[in-house]
């Protein structure tokens, strides 16, 4: 894995081909510097790990990261983008029509047929901008962990992701929504069973 300082970036970027896992994390990029960096990102052919966590990415310019990747991402299978602020409003890729982040990380993510897992916590999406997520996320085959803590989440925004086309996969881990949830549709039923025994009083007494 290369964890890149932000004015080392460019100049690696001709070494990025074989890499399979890249980390820049915390490197400041900011919207124009990930759009920058989008022009790099062509030769990631075999990229199957990606960090962007705390880089202060609009949702736009995430989205213009991930549809720079070749073949649009063919092999990424873990992408964290943790820590952005992924709900500013940006421009569709056609036309001058706004939209939120959420909605153009989602049209970036849609071709990411390998994806299993991101991370989108504390990242301003709150009730509508996670509910996006969670839908599209359930059509991708191999999808399984999304990570959307500290978002804002409401109880009703909640119950929408439980009910969303993720939500009824039974391969959902959803990692502790603003520190009040953390499940797994496959451990439910076990969790519902040892939760139904504890509560149950021991013969004899």
């Amino acid at each position: 894995m290369i964890h890149a300082a932000h004015p080392a970036v460019h100049q690696t970027a001709p070494c990025f081909g074989a890499l399979t896992a890249l980390c820049l994390r915390s490197n400041g990029l900011g919207g124009g510097g990930a759009r920058a960096l989008a022009g790099s990102f062509g030769g990631l052919a075999v990229l199957e790990e990606l960090d962007l966590a705390d880089n202060e990415i609009d949702g736009e310019s995430a989205a213009q990261l991930l549809r720079a990747l070749p073949s649009s991402g063919a092999r990424l299978r873990l992408l964290d983008l943790s820590s952005n602020a992924l709900e500013e409003l940006g421009l569709r890729e056609q036309g001058l029509e706004f939209c939120s982040g959420a909605e153009c990380v989602c049209a970036a993510l849609r071709p990411l047929k390998r994806l299993e897992e991101l991370q989108v916590g504390m990242s301003g999406l709150g009730d509508a901008g996670v509910a996006l997520l969670a839908e599209m996320l359930g059509a991708l085959p191999a999808f399984r962990v999304l990570g959307a803590k500290s978002n804002g989440l409401s109880d009703g925004g909640e119950r929408a992701v439980r009910g969303s086309a993720l939500g009824s996969t039974g391969t959902l881990d959803v990692s502790a929504f603003d520190g009040r949830l953390s499940w797994s549709a496959d451990a439910l039923p076990a969790a519902a069973a040892a939760a139904a025994s504890t509560a149950a009083p021991a013969a004899g007494f």
